[in-house]
């Protein structure tokens, strides 16, 4: 038991997160989460103000938009980061037959493979599911979040 356990552990954190995508994610989650976050943050502390109401007084309508807004920034700004991150997460597990070799390489390759634009492949349907996913999701931690008082 403790070979399996021990070769699960050596995959999961030495081979899968750290070789296979881990720091793509956290370059692009980090300061992703921070847009994203933030627009909404802000974006439902200026309507609040404006409308001379707590955060937790709004109505529905500035949360979705809200949440919509921050969802769109969220990919239009880190989606080429997303796109490397992908790329690395569907690189082969085995260490001879991977494509690339880290960040820096996948993103030098990408581009010689279609310039600035292959960046972008599939930007299109992310930003269509961007404003209806991100508003939903967002409005539903604001209404759980005044609900529950956080």
């Amino acid at each position: 038991m403790s070979c399996v356990a021990s070769s699960f552990c050596y995959t999961l954190f030495t081979n899968a997160m750290v070789r296979i995508g881990m720091v793509p994610h956290l370059l692009r989650n980090g300061p992703a989460g921070s847009v994203h976050l933030g627009t909404f943050d802000l974006l439902r502390n200026h309507f609040a103000k404006q409308q001379g109401v707590p955060v937790s007084g709004l109505a529905s309508h500035y949360n979705l938009f809200a949440g919509g807004v921050g969802g769109v920034l969220f990919w239009l700004i880190f989606f080429p980061v997303d796109v490397i991150k992908s790329s690395i997460q569907t690189d082969s597990l085995v260490k001879a037959q991977r494509k690339y070799t880290g960040v820096a390489d996948c993103a030098r390759q990408l581009y010689a493979d279609g310039g600035w634009r292959r960046f972008y492949r599939g930007f299109t349907p992310c930003m269509m599911r961007a404003v209806p996913a991100n508003a939903v999701m967002m409005w539903t931690v604001a209404s759980i979040t005044d609900m529950i008082k956080i």
